[in-house]
């Protein structure tokens, strides 16, 4: 085989590979932090937790934000956007999970609450792949960073 066609199987692979993790990017997103209607966060960090530590029951992720929207909308943030941060031009009701002082692994307790914020997002191919934690308050207190 010449090194033109290995590199042509290698550059395909690369594409596809990253193409894969996107789709798991943009799952993890979904899975780790929308929700619609109210929710019970220690029902809810069950799941969180079993994707950051790859089902390992090994610490209890301290603070996880759910957003309490339709997955259409808070994609809805990226149509226009790639490979770029968004900060929301309205707020979204988000309940923000954190961790008991004693809780323990695997038995992870959470307390939370709804509060209203401005979210920040980072969109891949238009879709948002990573909730960037506070960053949207603190912007839109202090201006844009």
């Amino acid at each position: 085989m010449s090194y033109i066609m290995k590199f042509q199987w290698a550059s395909l692979f690369l594409v596809l590979l990253s193409a894969a993790v996107m789709v798991h990017s943009q799952t993890d997103f979904v899975t780790k932090h929308i929700r619609m209607g109210q929710i019970n966060c220690n029902d809810e960090m069950k799941v969180v937790n079993n994707i950051h530590n790859k089902n390992r029951h090994t610490e209890c992720k301290p603070v996880n934000t759910f957003i309490l929207q339709s997955e259409e909308v808070v994609n809805g943030l990226c149509i226009d956007y790639n490979d770029q941060t968004i900060t929301s031009p309205d707020t979204f009701t988000v309940i923000e999970c954190r961790t008991d002082p004693q809780t323990h692994p695997p038995n992870c307790t959470y307390t939370g609450s709804p509060l209203s914020q401005y979210i920040t997002v980072v969109c891949k191919n238009g879709k948002p792949v990573h909730y960037q934690v506070e960053l949207g308050v603190i912007q839109r207190f202090c201006g844009r960073l």
